[in-house]
């Protein structure tokens, strides 16, 4: 009993421990640009989902786990035309802007022309 316990330990444990990168990974996939950003101190804590030094999701990580899912795995495009922090720019346009779409002070910034 012993035993079928830890090998049971050891088969959830490595799931929940990979399931950010791979989403990560799906991520950076989907949008390259995001491999330089100067934004993320550290690819491995991402925070594009994630409260920085919290475990738990942003509004953009939680608009990708709650909304995101579709044909059996999650999209990030279902969730593109959404503003999940509420700060008037749309998913997309923050991530083509390179600002983190789950914080609300992080957004893109208007260019003024003068004339």
């Amino acid at each position: 009993m012993k035993t079928l316990l830890i090998l049971a330990l050891f088969c959830i444990i490595p799931t929940a421990t990979f399931a950010g990168p791979a989403h990560l990974a799906d991520f950076l996939k989907k949008y390259p640009k995001w491999k330089k950003a100067k934004v993320l101190k550290n690819l491995k804590s991402c925070f594009i989902c994630h409260i920085p030094k919290q475990d738990e999701h942003n509004p953009y990580g939680q608009a990708y786990f709650n909304t995101g899912w579709r044909d059996g795995e999650y999209s990030f495009e279902d969730i593109e035309d959404l503003d999940s922090d509420k700060d008037g720019y749309t998913n997309i346009q923050e991530l083509k802007a390179l600002t983190l779409p789950g914080d609300a002070k992080s957004h893109p910034v208007e260019k003024k022309f003068v004339y």
